[in-house]
């Protein structure tokens, strides 16, 4: 039986004085977990990850909303979750930034950038928020907001990783 990831989203919408309420759902089947250099990256199927350089490597997505014309959201309200701990304990890598692409005649030395101490050393899942505004704009002639959900969260003194579920 396939268990989705749901995560109940309200977007503030003052400017038209009212609210949008989104149900943001995942396939935990597409949860991929896989090891190299003695981590664990945890990744959704063809999505994206948090990218602070030196804080856990997880997998966020954004989500384009369409809003009413004229609306100016003000912020994300996450109205449900529940969160299932995985079985077994983690050792998520560190984020590390983008690289520049290749250029003739130029070369690139990445900085390899070690686990933040303040973010691996505390008891608190990390990221904290679920859910975050990320932007608005105006795509194709129509209002969207972007939306930053945060499905997987990772306590790492415990090597805990947690996802949010709903049955």
């Amino acid at each position: 039986m396939r268990q989705l990831l749901v995560l109940l989203v309200l977007v503030s919408v003052p400017l038209m004085a009212g609210t949008m309420t989104r149900t943001a759902r995942f396939d935990r089947g597409d949860l991929v977990i896989t090891q190299q250099n003695g981590y664990d990256n945890v990744e959704f199927h063809g999505g994206a990850t948090l990218i602070q350089p030196g804080a856990p490597r997880l997998p966020r997505v954004v989500e384009a909303l369409a809003i009413p014309s004229g609306a100016v959201p003000s912020g994300v309200e996450v109205l449900s979750v529940e969160w299932t701990t995985l079985p077994g304990t983690y050792k998520v890598g560190p984020a590390q930034p983008d690289l520049p692409l290749p250029m003739p005649g130029r070369s690139f030395t990445p900085r390899l950038y070690k686990p933040d101490a303040a973010i691996y050393g505390s008891s608190e899942p990390y990221p904290s928020s679920v859910a975050r505004l990320a932007g608005y704009g105006t795509m194709s002639g129509y209002r969207i907001a972007h939306v930053e959900l945060h499905p997987v969260r990772y306590i790492p003194t415990t090597g805990e990783l947690q996802v949010a579920t709903k049955s």
